[in-house]
């Protein structure tokens, strides 16, 4: 069973991967231009970043790893969570 500290770990990182998406949403309109190109590129390795996030979380929580793994990550993912906020709040302007 997983527990519960990997099931928020988890849906903050469904949140930061929806949070992704809609940065290159916003940096793909400007992608032709160099500094697009730059912004786009970043946003997409987020993206990935998010992906390997997601699917790691999800392998330790099947392995049975307790909250001595869980709660670090959910540090790190709470605080990625906060960035990509504040990174989709500059790609609103």
């Amino acid at each position: 069973m997983i527990g519960i500290y990997w099931i928020i770990d988890i849906v903050l990182v469904f949140g930061d991967l929806l949070l992704t998406i809609m940065i290159v949403r916003n940096y793909y309109s400007i992608g032709f231009t160099r500094i697009g190109r730059l912004l786009l590129v970043a946003s997409l390795m987020f993206l990935l970043e998010g992906l390997v996030m997601l699917v790691t979380y999800y392998k330790w929580a099947i392995m049975g790893y307790d909250e001595t793994v869980a709660l670090p990550s959910l540090a790190i993912t709470a605080s990625s969570l906060v960035g990509m906020a504040i990174l989709y709040y500059v790609s609103k302007l």
